[in-house]
């Protein structure tokens, strides 16, 4: 009988010495996977920003006032509307803005909410969203970058569409049939949005 007991005994402690050794495997690997989540945070907590990332939600006049554009310069149109104070001082137009390297190489495009008018009555604006048009032209020539332009008369089907803007060479003509990338600035979103189907635009020359 006394056999029996510390047979009963011993397998009880070797049981709970198993459970113990599961227990403390378990811990382990929950231990790892808490340490690798916090890794993986931390690392993209410490991930450079991106310029877009860097830019959105930056409040400015003109864009040399941002450190980033201050040996640019830039140009830029509202979208679909005139410009005068009504539509600045409800805060509803949007304006893109054309950052231009030191050779007029076209850098970047910036859609800018339309945000205050200030006591000295100039606006500010807002940036919301940001292209690198570099990703858009390095597979085009020298020729065809000279050439090349920001235009926000477009046509879909020879009609106007007032929330195009469009990546297109410059010809000699009324209406500009080389068009390489159109987006939509979207005012709903606050984005651009690229066009897939670009059959059917043309741009109208302001300039002939």
């Amino acid at each position: 009988m006394k056999n029996y007991i510390l047979y009963v005994v011993l397998g009880f402690t070797l049981l709970s010495c198993k459970t113990d050794k599961k227990s403390t495997s378990s811990d382990l690997a929950n231990t790892v996977v808490i340490d690798s989540i916090k890794a993986e945070s931390i690392e993209e907590q410490e991930k450079p920003k991106s310029l877009k990332e860097k830019l959105i939600g930056k409040i400015y006049r003109k864009a040399y006032e941002i450190p980033e554009f201050e040996k640019y310069s830039s140009g830029g149109f509202l979208i679909g509307s005139t410009f005068n104070n009504e539509h600045i001082v409800n805060g509803k137009e949007y304006t893109v803005k054309i950052i231009n390297g030191i050779n007029d190489e076209l850098l970047y495009l910036v859609l800018n909410e339309v945000h205050t008018v200030n006591n000295d009555g100039k606006a500010r604006f807002k940036i919301i969203d940001l292209i690198e048009l570099g990703e858009f032209t390095q597979n085009l020539t020298q020729e065809q970058m000279d050439k090349l332009d920001i235009f926000s008369d477009v046509l879909l089907n020879n009609e106007r569409a007032p929330e195009l803007i469009a990546l297109a060479e410059y010809e000699e003509a009324e209406v500009l049939t080389k068009v390489h990338k159109v987006w939509r600035a979207n005012r709903k979103t606050g984005k651009f949005e690229e066009v897939k189907d670009i059959s059917g635009i043309t741009v109208v020359n302001e300039d002939f």
